[in-house]
């Protein structure tokens, strides 16, 4: 499928279905890690209501898990890693006349900064 915006092309892939399996792969793991984990305050304030909900109820296994979910919540946030926007340029295939084959983290980045200068 292929977007314009002002000059610019934006070409993603149309489904899930017609991702290769390894970009696919990561597609899933972003989405997990944004679903999962998140990276903004409201994310964190959502773990620290779980963490209370289960105390009260003497879940001390699930309010520690709640915890370090937390703790990589925070990670993200200061780390400025966006699970989401990885997400969305796993399914770039190009922009303009530069195509996106690698889908490594780094070069996702670089993905994602291209979109912000469009």
């Amino acid at each position: 499928m292929v977007y314009k915006h002002g000059k610019h092309e934006i070409e993603l892939f149309d489904s899930i279905h017609n991702l290769p399996i390894l970009r696919f792969q990561r597609l899933n793991k972003y989405q997990m890690q944004s679903s999962e984990i998140g990276n903004t305050f409201a994310d964190y304030d959502q773990r620290t209501v779980k963490v209370i909900q289960f105390l009260k109820k003497g879940m001390t296994e699930e309010a520690v898990q709640e915890l370090e979910n937390r703790r990589q919540t925070v990670f993200n946030a200061f780390n400025e890693f966006t699970p989401m926007g990885k997400s969305l340029a796993v399914l770039v295939k190009r922009i303009d006349d530069v195509e996106y084959h690698d889908y490594s983290p780094d070069n996702l980045d670089r993905c994602l900064e291209h979109l912000e200068r469009i």
